[in-house]
């Protein structure tokens, strides 16, 4: 008897224990259900459900009509890509300028591409719905100053104009439908987006060649501005995102403008001479061989630039 009781003792303390933290749990889960199962979660399947989430909540309606406003921008920066290709003919008749057709196009590719990474970081800093409008509005100005044309050069720079603002489109359209959808989603959304470049390169033409014939070559950027409206009627009172914080001084000093510019210009001078050789200019001229090597230098200068940019955002974090 004297042996038993000092075993018998832990056991009798361990049932104790055991009951005290039974009721626990039970009291915990008559006053939340869910407290007991939300307290086995992980830390990384908290992170997970949190980053899956959508940022921003809208109705069924709200975000059929945002799709539709961001598919329908998209499909028309994509538009202006493929519809001049059957409006260049009318448009060096007009202008008598047939060795500068190409630029029509290089212009609008030029800017757009070089400018996607700058509005990536604009929309951190201000917000996607204001660098959306942005995007679409200078899309719209350039797209009647094309319209609007009265010489070949005019013509030329607001190509440049256009690219500029249809180079954010499509990037934060695509930023835009992240920030709506949940991840296990993103990607069916996103493809419908990215397949209206698909309908662009069919519909293009086929619109081009019946403006051109029926109308003018100048409508095929003229309509880009109602339905561009309603792009931007759509973005500004149905599309509704959280506002970015922080010091948006600090955050656009870390904009790369430099690289940006010396880019572009680094193109430009190497895309004068590739245009005008052997027609403007010979292929062994001071002209010619000048160009090349102020675009070599530049693109060069480009190369170091963001190597610096690189280095300071890796230490500033």
């Amino acid at each position: 008897m004297t042996s038993s009781q000092p075993q018998g003792a832990p056991r009798e303390q361990d049932s104790a224990v055991t009951l005290v933290l039974n009721t626990d749990v039970a009291r915990i889960g008559d006053k939340d259900p869910e407290g007991v199962k939300t307290a086995s979660l992980s830390a990384s399947e908290t992170d997970a459900s949190d980053a899956a989430a959508p940022a921003a909540k809208t109705t069924n309606l709200e975000f059929a009509l945002i799709l539709l406003g961001l598919a329908m921008a998209v499909f028309l920066a994509s538009l202006d890509q493929t519809i001049v290709s059957v409006a260049i003919p009318a448009v060096a008749k007009e202008f008598k300028s047939l060795d500068e057709i190409a630029w029509i196009g290089a212009a609008f590719f030029l800017t757009s591409t070089a400018f996607i990474p700058t509005y990536g970081k604009l929309a951190d800093i201000f917000g996607r719905k204001p660098v959306f409008l942005l995007a679409v509005g200078v899309f719209e100005i350039g797209s009647i100053m094309c319209g609007a044309s009265t010489s070949m050069k005019m013509l030329i720079i607001s190509r440049a104009i256009a690219g500029l603002g249809g180079g954010g489109i499509f990037s934060l359209a695509i930023i835009i439908i992240s920030d709506l959808v949940p991840l296990k989603d993103r990607a069916k959304y996103q493809g419908l987006i990215a397949a209206c470049f698909g309908l662009a390169s069919v519909a293009g033409p086929l619109l081009g060649g019946l403006f051109t014939d029926k109308l003018s070559w100048r409508w095929n950027f003229y309509i880009n501005g109602p339905l561009g409206a309603v792009t931007i009627v759509v973005a500004m009172f149905i599309l509704k995102l959280p506002h970015t914080g922080g010091d948006w001084r600090e955050s656009f000093a870390r904009v790369d403008f430099l690289g940006t510019t010396v880019l572009v210009a680094g193109v430009i001078t190497f895309l004068i001479p590739i245009q005008g050789g052997g027609t403007l200019y010979e292929w062994n001229s001071p002209t010619v061989i000048s160009l090349f090597i102020v675009g070599a230098v530049l693109l060069i200068a480009f190369v170091l630039i963001e190597l610096r940019v690189a280095k300071v955002l890796s230490e500033t974090g």
